[in-house]
């Protein structure tokens, strides 16, 4: 499970790195698009960081209650065994293990909502994404408008000239 947890925080770790990337890429390009479009993947991707940053600390303490609970799980077995001799303490000792796997389901749906969390802010990424490649393709169009306009504005007033010289 730590292997998982390491693989998955590489992979974190790689998207945020090209998800930096593609951020500086998007903000020299949309530089004359409507601030909403420019502050909403920022906004975006900051809640997308405080979501990748909250389920990295959720798992991390529920990695740290797991290795809580089977501790006190243990301790439970070595009681279990001076029964006689330690029965408040075993009582004891049960409740907390109760109580930490009470916590540990807690954590455990508050990192499933918060994967469900990342999940739809991930999809709004994409959807970003792609009306940013539509609103690029439409650039590109109207830049090449704008350079056919600028040659025939060249061209009729090279006419122009050649007419007043005649």
């Amino acid at each position: 499970e730590i292997i998982s947890c390491q693989n998955f925080e590489e992979k974190q770790r790689r998207c945020r790195e090209e998800m930096e990337g593609l951020k500086q890429k998007c903000n020299n390009k949309l530089k004359q698009a409507s601030q909403k479009s420019q502050r909403a993947p920022q906004l975006l991707q900051l809640q997308v960081f405080q979501l990748q940053q909250e389920k990295k600390q959720l798992r991390e303490e529920l990695a740290n209650l797991m290795k809580e609970q089977e501790l006190l799980e243990n301790k439970l077995r070595s009681y279990e065994k001076e029964k006689t001799n330690f029965g408040p303490a075993l009582e004891e000792t049960q409740w907390e293990v109760c109580q930490k796997s009470g916590e540990i389901s807690l954590l455990k749906q508050q990192l499933k909502e918060s994967q469900s969390e990342l999940n739809s802010k991930t999809n709004e990424v994409l959807n970003l994404k792609a009306q940013l490649k539509d609103i690029r393709g439409k650039m590109e169009l109207l830049e090449m408008k704008i350079q056919d306009l600028e040659e025939s504005l060249h061209a009729k007033a090279m006419e122009l000239e050649v007419c007043e010289n005649e």
